[in-house]
C-alpha cells in the first residue's frame, strides 16, 4: 500500500518498518511478565482479531478516499504491539500444551509453518497485488487473523492454571524485578517461559527497528541496490553469536529446571537456580 499506492520515498518507507518494529524494543520486556502473569491462548486470540481489526481500517479508508501514510504508521504500530504479546505467548504457550519429549518436534513443526508462511506469504501477496490490488489483498491478509483466532479458539488441552505468585515465592515482585528474573534465565521453568521468551524476542527483533530506519536512510542517500549489498553483506556475520555460544553444543534436552529450587523469589535466588 505504501509504495504501489501511496508512492512513499525510502526513508518514509523505512520510517513505517521502524514503527512497526519499535513495540519489539519498548514492549518485549513488560510483555513477557504479563504473558507469565495471564494465561496465553486468550492473548492469542485477543492478539490475531486486534491486528484484523486494526487492518480492515486500511481498505475502509482507502475506499473512502481518505488513506495516508499517517494511518498506515498507526496500523503499523498498532500491529506490532498487538505482534509482541502473540509471539511472546504463542511460544510460551507451546510447553503447557505438549509433554516436555514432544517440546523439539512441537517447536520444529512451529518454525517450519513460520517459515512456510514467511517465504510463501510474499510471493501469493504480490499475486494478489497484481490480480486484485492491494486493499483486497490487505483484506485477506485480515481475514486470515480471524481464521488463525478461531483455530486458537478451538484448541481443547486444557491450559495449566497461573498459580498466584504469594503462594509460590511470596509477595508478588515489581514488574522490573521480573524483567531482571527473565534476564538471567535461558532452560526455563514453565511459570518463566513468557519472560524468557521475551527476552529473546527483545534482543533479536529489537534490533529489526534501527535497521530498517537505516535502510530508508541508507537507501535515499546511496540507491536502493547498494543498500541491499550492504544488508547482504552485514546478514553473513549474523551466524557469529551463536557459532561462539555454547548452544552449538547442546545435543538433547537439557534435565528440567526444578522449581521448588528459586523458592526465595529474588532475581538472586532465581540466577542460583540456573
Amino acid at each position: 500500500m505504501a509504495a504501489v499506492v501511496l508512492n512513499v520515498t525510502p526513508f518514509e518507507f523505512g520510517l513505517l518498518a521502524t514503527i512497526e518494529f519499535l513495540p519489539f524494543i519498548f514492549l518485549s520486556l513488560p510483555a513477557g511478565v504479563w504473558v507469565d502473569r495471564l494465561r496465553r491462548r486468550p492473548i492469542l486470540i485477543v492478539g490475531d482479531l486486534g491486528r484484523a481489526i486494526s487492518l480492515i481500517s486500511i481498505p475502509i479508508a482507502y475506499n473512502a478516499g481518505v488513506l495516508s501514510i499517517w494511518q498506515l504508521y498507526v496500523v503499523g504500530f498498532v500491529n506490532g504491539c498487538l505482534t509482541v504479546f502473540f509471539d511472546v505467548a504463542y511460544q510460551s504457550y507451546l510447553p503447557s500444551i505438549v509433554e516436555r519429549d514432544q517440546l523439539v518436534e512441537g517447536n520444529s513443526k512451529l518454525e517450519i509453518t513460520r517459515s512456510a508462511s514467511q517465504i510463501a506469504g510474499p510471493g501469493v501477496a504480490g499475486v494478489l497485488i497484481e490480480l486484485l490490488k492491494a486493499p483486497f489483498a490487505i483484506l485477506l491478509d485480515a481475514v486470515s487473523f480471524v481464521f488463525s483466532a478461531v483455530f486458537v479458539f478451538w484448541i481443547r488441552r486444557a491450559e495449566p492454571p497461573i498459580e498466584p505468585h504469594d503462594v509460590v515465592t511470596g509477595p508478588r515482585p515489581s514488574m522490573r524485578q521480573e524483567i531482571a528474573v527473565g534476564l538471567r534465565y535461558v532452560i526455563t521453568p514453565l511459570r518463566m517461559q513468557g519472560k524468557m521468551n521475551a527476552t529473546m524476542r527483545f534482543i533479536v527483533w529489537g534490533t529489526i527497528p534501527m535497521g530498517a530506519i537505516s535502510g530508508g536512510i541508507l537507501g535515499g542517500v546511496i540507491g536502493l541496490h547498494n543498500t541491499i549489498w550492504v544488508g547482504a553483506i552485514s546478514s553473513l556475520i549474523a551466524f557469529l553469536p551463536v557459532a561462539f555460544s555454547p548452544v552449538r553444543h547442546v545435543v538433547e534436552m537439557p534435565a528440567p529446571v526444578d522449581d521448588g529450587s528459586d523458592a526465595g523469589g529474588t532475581p538472586e535466588a532465581e540466577a542460583r537456580s540456573t
